[in-house]
C-alpha cells in the first residue's frame, strides 16, 4: 500500500488501517503533523516540534506555541453569557432544588413561561 506521492501525507496510521489524509507541502512527502519523521527535512531545518499543551493528539512549533494558543480548537472557549453550569443536569450539587409543575402556576404565571402572554391595555 503506497500514499500517492505529493497528493497526500506518506505517514501510514496503523491505527486507521490507511495513509494521512492532510496534503504535505510542495516538495516534502510528509504533512506538517509527522514532518518530524522526515529525518532530511529535519536535519535542515532547526526548528523544534512540541506536542500542544492543550490537547496532545498533535503537535507544534515551539517557537508557534503563543500564537497557536489563540487559535487551537482544543483551548476553553468563552461561555455565553446565558450558560449556566449544571442548570438542567439535576445533580446533587445544586443550590436550586425547587420543582414546580404548571399545574400549581396560575394561567398568568403559565403565559408568561410560555411567552403567550399580552398586555391589553393599550
Amino acid at each position: 500500500m503506497a500514499a500517492t506521492a505529493g497528493i497526500h501525507c506518506s505517514y501510514f496510521v496503523a491505527r486507521k488501517r490507511r495513509y494521512c489524509k492532510l496534503s504535505p507541502a510542495i516538495g516534502k512527502i510528509y504533512c506538517g503533523e509527522h514532518a518530524h519523521l522526515d529525518k532530511d527535512a529535519q536535519a535542515e531545518s532547526n526548528r523544534k516540534r512540541i506536542q500542544c499543551p492543550l490537547d496532545p493528539k498533535h503537535s507544534i512549533y515551539e517557537d508557534q506555541l503563543k500564537h497557536h494558543l489563540t487559535k487551537c480548537n482544543s483551548r476553553e472557549k468563552n461561555k455565553p453569557i446565558y450558560y449556566e453550569k449544571n442548570l438542567n443536569s439535576g445533580s446533587e450539587d445544586s443550590d436550586f432544588d425547587l420543582k414546580v409543575t404548571l399545574s400549581s402556576m396560575s394561567n398568568f404565571r403559565v403565559e408568561i413561561y410560555h411567552g403567550t402572554y399580552q398586555d391589553n391595555l393599550h
